[in-house]
């Protein structure tokens, strides 16, 4: 069987090195969470074999969603995206719920193993 790793902001560059890692390796089945599932990324990754989901950081549910079957997650945010629409303290603030956001619903993902 295999093990499913869920990537949040699959199309950002950290996070697109990580599956282009995993795609290597046997035994695991990656989807990756994304704003735009139509977006030309997101349209490579598909190609690629990975199952692009749509969920949003700011909607713990549309997260638990998506995390749906998990063994591992891997997540990271991203303040400089923030950073560019808002002032620092708004981003920063942003950033810190997004992450609890990300960390409560993974926390309700029974076959969970790996959370990075």
């Amino acid at each position: 069987m295999l093990k499913l790793l869920v990537v949040v902001g699959a199309t950002g560059g950290q996070r697109g090195s990580v599956i282009r890692s995993m795609l290597k390796q046997s035994g695991y089945k990656i989807r990756g969470i994304t704003r735009d599932v139509d977006s030309e990324n997101a349209r490579a990754l598909t190609a690629q074999g990975v199952e692009m989901v749509s969920a949003d950081l700011n909607d713990e549910n549309s997260l638990v969603q998506a995390f749906q079957g998990a063994t591992a997650i891997f997540a990271v945010t991203d303040f400089y995206a923030l950073f560019r629409s808002d002032n620092t303290w708004v981003a920063m603030d942003t950033e810190y719920e997004h992450g609890i956001n990300i960390a409560r619903a993974a926390l309700q993902i029974p076959s969970l193993e790996h959370y990075i």
